[in-house]
């Protein structure tokens, strides 16, 4: 009998020992030296075990790590968040390191320097210009753009020396069925750099907040045109649209007041 306990008590000793995980130095040890090029490595959250399919106990065991890279060329560092991922073949093996997986989405450049107002709203300017479609998929039915601005607390984001994004607020007028309505909405710019120039490579609308609506007859809305049928140009400022067929012009809350019912 004493023999046997001893044997059970040998065996849930060793089987608890090589279930244990790693300890915290153990996984900042492995994710420096699986990554190469980290200045720190910090946990965050807990330990989450999966079983996989074909198994019948966990097999895999994830740590969340946050990690900041040593400084490039340029001086400055990108903060990443990721997984610290461990294996085992059986319930009884030891967690073996397996990988260090990083979110792309959670890259954040420190020490960058941000563009100005001016740069943002140049690079928005020139998107709507060349690549109005990727920012409104409806672009032939925007007639009219008032304003591009940079919010006070813009909310800015270095991925890599050559990937960016911001957000900007939009003002612009849309026709719809029997009238147009004049609305703000907050769209982030996701950019690349090209040729040391920084370029738009997607967009996505956000919140959108209504202003006004007027009511325009059919057949000047169907010769409307939208700001993917004309040169941006022409179809951006704060007087807003103009009509060769309406029939007077007045003004309404300082701009222009143009869309109006034709008789």
């Amino acid at each position: 009998m004493k023999y046997l306990f001893t044997f059970v008590f040998l065996t849930f000793f060793i089987s608890s020992f090589a279930q244990s995980l790693p300890s915290n130095q153990q996984v900042i040890a492995d994710v420096k030296k699986y990554h190469g090029k980290l200045s720190t490595a910090q946990l965050n959250g807990d330990w989450q075990l999966v079983k996989e399919a074909g198994y019948t106990f966990a097999n895999t065991a994830k740590h969340p790590v946050a990690a900041v890279t040593l400084k490039d060329a340029s001086g400055t560092q990108t903060k990443i968040q990721g997984l610290a991922i461990y294996v085992r073949v059986s319930a009884r093996d030891a967690w073996r390191f397996s990988r260090y997986f990083v979110y792309e989405n959670s890259r954040e450049v420190v020490g960058a320097k941000m563009p100005t107002n001016e740069e943002m709203v140049s690079i928005v300017e020139k998107a709507l210009a060349e690549k109005a479609n990727l920012v409104f998929n409806n672009c032939s039915w925007i007639c009219w753009v008032y304003a591009i601005r940079v919010p006070e607390k813009v909310n800015y984001q270095q991925q890599s020396a050559t990937e960016m994004s911001f957000e900007v607020e939009i003002e612009y007028e849309e026709r719809l069925s029997g009238m147009t309505e004049r609305s703000k909405q907050i769209v982030e710019f996701f950019c690349r750099k090209i040729n040391n120039q920084w370029q738009m490579n997607y967009s996505m609308r956000r919140q959108i907040t209504p202003v006004s609506k007027q009511t325009v007859s059919q057949d000047i809305l169907e010769n409307t045109p939208g700001i993917c049928d004309k040169p941006f140009a022409e179809l951006y400022g704060s007087q807003g649209p103009s009509f060769a067929s309406s029939k007077s012009n007045s003004k309404v809350g300082g701009r222009l007041k143009s869309l109006l019912k034709v008789n």
